[in-house]
């Protein structure tokens, strides 16, 4: 099959989005229905030394080695110490737009109504309720 540009569903993990051709060809009979992953919205990839870097959209640092790098990893917070004062500083992100989230419902009405697949719904979040306080303050403050 031809290579086609790759669309990244999530940049932290090096997940793309799977071409709707590759998923015919092997007979994939769900399609899911998700949002871009939220790390990624309004976020920029840069060069720092020898990683490929990005801030999250909670603040975090993340790094992926440019040579032989596989995923990124957490390296800076921005909180740096169990304090409320520190929470009370922190900037929270902003959630996304209605219209954003209201995507999600445009997209499972048109697959439902035009095709066949089962849905499966996604959030690329994961992790439960202590991933996104660790990925904020670091797993040894947190």
């Amino acid at each position: 099959m031809p290579v086609e540009q790759i669309k990244m569903l999530d940049y932290v993990q090096q997940l793309p989005y799977v071409d709707e051709e590759l998923m015919e060809r092997f007979g994939v009979d769900f399609r899911m229905v998700q949002l871009p992953a939220a790390t990624m919205i309004g976020v920029d990839i840069f060069e720092e030394g020898e990683y490929y870097a990005f801030l999250g959209r909670w603040g975090s640092k993340l790094h992926m080695p440019k040579k032989g790098g596989l995923y990124f990893d957490w390296v800076d917070f921005p909180i740096k110490e169990t304090t409320m004062s520190a929470l009370d500083n922190y900037h929270w992100p902003q959630p996304d737009p209605v219209e954003v989230n209201a995507q999600l419902g445009l997209q499972a009405k048109a697959l439902y109504e035009t095709t066949d697949y089962a849905l499966v719904g996604s959030a690329v979040i994961g992790g439960g309720v202590f991933e996104q306080p660790a990925r904020v303050m670091g797993m040894q403050n947190f």
